[in-house]
């Protein structure tokens, strides 16, 4: 897997000088880790079209469109699970986040008063000193250190109430184990972070079932006409998803190349395929417009096969 360096780090970001998550390098565009697909585009239109393009096979998709935090601007991260997804765009496993148990003074001070007005009573015993010793190590609760700014504690609020009551309130656990127990109760909405946008997309068939069937014949046609298998576990429906949000654009090309006589990009990443399908999609639409006449479109398809059999060929 290559990594794609980021800008540069904001002056001024973080009054520590240290790096924020969205100083961290991403996979190159067209990547597909762990689940979630990376792409990225200055053109608005253009992820508009990405946008569209994945629609029916990911979950959830992630747009940076403005200076945030989190991913650099012109970013989507598309995903069909919404932990893997925060996980990719939080860079959880790379940024320094830290899950730190912090005592609170006055659960301990109200902790010490109760045993102080038992033993003036004398009504104290071992096993109470025992207990309270016990109590008194749980006197606290588990609190997440590190976080960037487009972010603040309430975006981890369900966490943050687990470990003040039952999930994640023992201070022996691991704190690896309970920085990722942070992760899984992150509550993140559209339009919580300025320039970075989460969304879950809606889908255009509502119904699970027959969303899985439509899929299925999708990825039946998608297999036979790439010469690719689907796997075993496509009866799943986020293996079948992950798999589509891999194969689908490329499918698109080849039917793109069939109808129109077109060359297919000599670079078969899903970035470049999907630069590649949505350049001939304005074609054809300025064709089907009357904008661009039918021997300007077969002159632009000729001169765009030349470079598109070049090892790095790109057009606008």
């Amino acid at each position: 897997m290559h990594l794609c360096k980021t800008d540069t780090p904001r002056s001024g970001a973080e009054p520590t000088g240290t790096l924020l998550p969205c100083d961290l390098p991403l996979p190159e565009p067209g990547s597909f880790v762990d689940g979630v697909l990376y792409l990225h585009s200055d053109d608005q239109a253009v992820r508009d079209e990405m946008i569209d393009t994945h629609r029916e096979c990911s979950d959830y998709v992630a747009i940076s469109h403005g200076e945030n935090d989190l991913l650099p601007t012109g970013w989507l991260l598309f995903c069909n699970n919404r932990a893997a997804l925060f996980r990719a765009m939080t860079h959880w496993d790379d940024y320094p986040w830290r899950a730190k148990y912090v005592i609170d003074a006055a659960i301990t001070l109200a902790l010490i008063e109760e045993r102080d007005q038992m033993m003036a009573a004398g009504n104290w015993c071992t096993e109470d000193e025992t207990l309270f010793q016990k109590r008194k190590q749980h006197a606290g609760y588990w609190a997440l250190e590190g976080i960037p700014r487009s972010l603040s504690r309430s975006n981890f609020a369900p966490a943050y109430a687990n470990s003040l009551t039952r999930a994640i309130s023992d201070p022996t656990l691991d704190p690896a184990q309970v920085k990722n127990l942070f992760l899984e109760d992150l509550a993140l909405d559209h339009g919580d972070i300025p320039g970075l946008d989460f969304t879950a997309l809606p889908h255009a068939v509502a119904d699970a079932e027959r969303r899985l069937s439509d899929m299925l014949d999708v990825a039946e046609k998608v297999a036979a006409d790439l010469c690719v298998k689907i796997p075993r576990a496509a009866s799943a429906r986020t293996a079948l998803r992950d798999w589509l949000l891999q194969y689908l654009p490329l499918w698109e090309a080849a039917r793109i190349a069939t109808t129109y006589g077109a060359c297919l990009p000599s670079q078969t990443n899903a970035q470049s395929v999907l630069e590649w399908t949505g350049r001939w999609r304005r074609l054809v639409r300025s064709l089907e417009s009357g904008s661009v006449s039918l021997d300007e479109f077969c002159r632009i398809r000729d001169a765009w096969e030349v470079l598109d059999k070049m090892p790095d060929g790109r057009t606008h």
